[in-house]
């Protein structure tokens, strides 16, 4: 019987690996087939559509639910750069189209740093033209940087003002029976108001309508520089709602013309010199990047680490698209082993999460230090709450105006399900225990008196870590940290202002202000965390997480369903709490 199941076992695993080398084979040959497809005639527009999401480093996302040999890759922001550049020295691509169909999901910062690698590239000498049917605020600002933009004659602008729709849970979890034991730290950290309340506290008011007032003043202060509009005559008709139709957009002058696609393509042709009658080389971005075989500059014996801190800051995963102590030191690791490494950079761009995960990341960032290796931090769209306190020793801090910072606070959190249970459900429990707290802090038993002090004690003791590790990070007391601390959010705009960040600047001037600290000027670039790219390993890994399949969504097709499924994987995400969080309250997209 023995040699019978060892028998079926090797036949099983035989067939696995049999299919998974047959579907290796069929990826390849897709591979090579689809190159073909994507090959760069002369008169070729590259295309680039606004709204994908674009992560900081190339495929660092979380895995996908949906298995498909044909998905593209996810372009990294940094790597668009490289693709532009060398687009503008390739005589067969003659210019760049933008796109846009529906509300995107970049991000402020992340806006900004792409608009100024698209400068770049128009001041290369080659055209850039803007085409929407649907264009969403952050998308046309980065259209505004165009030579010319058109709209689709039914389609629309969609610029009304910046705001923060915040759903509150507290009345639906009371008609379950749920109640919930919430535990903070920090008069701004909101995180936990939808729990305990129906409405904004004033606080969070404040503070939302503060950073609200900086991402539009930025965001006119970059619309102006990008395209001749009146901005007073723009807000008024914000402020109105005037910008309903497309005729609405063409009279205010955000768009040079209202066009049906086959039009604006026809425009383009005209613009290269090819007949109407003859179609034109469209190629992806994306497409353009695999087909170049693109690959990093090695210039330099001595190099800079730019390591990116990108997602929810969780305990013990892995994989791209997040950050944990389990992934990054092995990051750490592999580059302590690095005698070429002069500097570090990390570049952020995370709402926090777990406190736990997040000071473990700062000790390897201490170890750096102590080695003598200047770090500097670089803020994206978010470094907040967990996402600041993983750079906050760092020896320079550098944020970009419209990144979101700060949120210093802690909060913890779990449910009372015990009237839904007794009461609804009909559950009832019993419990024989040799210790007082052998049986604690459980959502079956309402919380005594005893373990609520416990459990404040334990966020007041995290918060204080955290006010320790900034005071000492940032060179400043703990009383003047906790003035601008308690979990108030900041744009990076004023966070320079309040002693929390050092320099408002990009990644290229983090790499820059490093380069100097550690006296070096021919510098070669590499990239952590390394992202696996080999087919099998990618298919194992799906087939066998089944966790990360679980958190996968598939990608929203509208406004409306991004803000549903952004809504549903926050509560799921608070469901599974268990330790002390470091989370900014919110994200703006």
């Amino acid at each position: 019987m023995g040699k019978f199941f060892k028998w079926v076992t090797a036949s099983c695993l035989g067939t696995l690996l049999a299919l998974i080398v047959l579907i290796g084979i069929f990826a390849i040959i897709g591979g090579v087939m689809s190159n073909k497809d994507k090959k760069v005639f002369s008169g070729t527009f590259l295309t680039l559509d606004l709204n994908r999401s674009i992560p900081e480093l190339t495929d660092n996302v979380a895995q996908q639910a949906n298995f498909s040999l044909d998905q593209k890759k996810a372009l990294g922001l940094h790597d668009m750069r490289r693709v532009l550049q060398k687009a503008n020295t390739d005589s067969n691509v003659k210019g760049l189209i933008l796109k846009a169909s529906m509300v995107g999901d970049i991000g402020n910062a992340k806006t900004s740093t792409l608009i100024k690698y698209l400068k770049e590239f128009k001041d290369g000498g080659k055209p850039i033209y803007a085409y929407g049917d649907y264009i969403g605020q952050a998308e046309y600002l980065m259209m505004s940087v165009a030579d010319s933009v058109f709209l689709n004659p039914q389609g629309v602008v969609d610029m009304r003002g910046f705001s923060r729709v915040i759903p509150f849970y507290k009345e639906l979890f009371e008609k379950l029976g749920v109640e919930w034991n919430v535990f903070y730290a920090g008069d701004f950290k909101s995180a936990t108001e939808p729990y305990l309340r129906t409405s904004m506290s004033e606080n969070s008011k404040t503070q939302t309508r503060e950073y609200l007032t900086d991402m539009e003043q930025l965001y006119f202060d970059s619309l102006k520089v990008n395209r001749p509009v009146n901005i007073n005559d723009l807000k008024d008709a914000q402020d109105q709602y005037k910008l309903r139709y497309a005729e609405d957009a063409a009279e205010y002058q955000l768009v040079d013309g209202l066009k049906y696609w086959e039009e604006f393509i026809d425009i383009c042709k005209q613009s290269i010199g090819i007949d109407t009658d003859k179609s034109l080389s469209l190629v992806d971005i994306t497409d353009y990047f695999v087909k170049s075989g693109m690959k990093s500059k090695k210039r330099g014996k001595d190099k800079i680490a730019v390591i990116y801190a990108e997602g929810v800051i969780e305990y013990q995963t892995e994989g791209p698209g997040n950050i944990s102590e389990v992934d990054y030191h092995e990051t750490f690791n592999a580059l302590e082993k690095k005698d070429d490494i002069k500097a570090v950079v990390l570049r952020v761009n995370s709402p926090g999460g777990n406190a736990y995960s997040s000071e473990q990341i700062w000790h390897r960032i201490e170890r750096i230090k102590a080695a003598g290796i200047p770090v500097v931090a670089s803020y994206g769209n978010y470094a907040a709450s967990g996402g600041y306190y993983i750079s906050c020793n760092a020896d320079t801090i550098v944020a970009q105006p419209n990144t979101l910072t700060g949120s210093i606070g802690v909060f913890g959190m779990f449910p009372d399900a015990s009237k839904l249970l007794n009461e609804k459900l009909g559950v009832r429990f019993d419990t024989v225990k040799t210790s007082p707290y052998a049986v604690s802090v459980t959502p079956f038993y309402k919380l005594r008196e005893d373990e609520n002090a416990i459990m404040e004690g334990s966020i007041d003791k995290m918060y204080d870590l955290f006010l320790t590790r900034v005071a000492d990070g940032r060179g400043m007391t703990k009383d003047a940290v906790h003035e601008v601390a308690q979990g108030r959010v900041w744009s990076g705009m004023a966070a320079s202002q309040n002693g929390l960040v050092d320099v408002l600047g990009d990644l290229d001037d983090a790499i820059a202000i490093a380069a100097e600290m550690a006296d070096i000027e021919d510098y070669g670039i590499k990239q952590y965390p390394y992202i696996e790219e080999d087919f099998v390993t990618k298919f194992i890994t799906q087939m066998n997480s089944q966790a990360q399949l679980f958190k996968s969504s598939v990608t929203p097709v509208s406004k409306l369903e991004k803000e549903l499924i952004d809504q549903y994987k926050m509560l799921k995400q608070v469901m599974q709490y268990q330790e002390p969080q470091l989370l900014m309250p919110f994200v703006i997209e």
